[in-house]
C-alpha cells in the first residue's frame, strides 16, 4: 500500500489528516483539540486520535461543573 503524503512511516498522521478522514465534527475536534493542547501539524496514531475523540465527546456539557 502505498504511503499518504501526512502519514509517517511509524504509522502516525498529522492530525488535520485523522479530522478529515474521520469525518469529525468541528466543534467536537475544536474542544478536543483545545484540551488535548493539539497544535496543527501533531502527528499522533489514529488509535491515540480516536481515545481522545470519543472521551472529549462523553464530557459533560458544562464540563460537569
Amino acid at each position: 500500500m502505498a504511503k499518504l503524503d501526512n502519514q509517517a512511516p511509524t504509522g502516525l498522521e498529522e492530525v488535520m489528516a485523522l479530522k478529515r478522514r474521520k469525518g469529525t465534527k468541528d466543534s467536537v475536534y475544536a474542544g478536543a483539540a483545545a484540551a488535548m493542547g493539539w497544535r496543527p501539524g501533531r502527528m499522533m496514531a489514529e488509535k491515540e486520535y480516536d481515545a481522545a475523540i470519543q472521551a472529549w465527546s462523553r464530557r459533560p456539557a458544562g464540563g460537569g461543573r
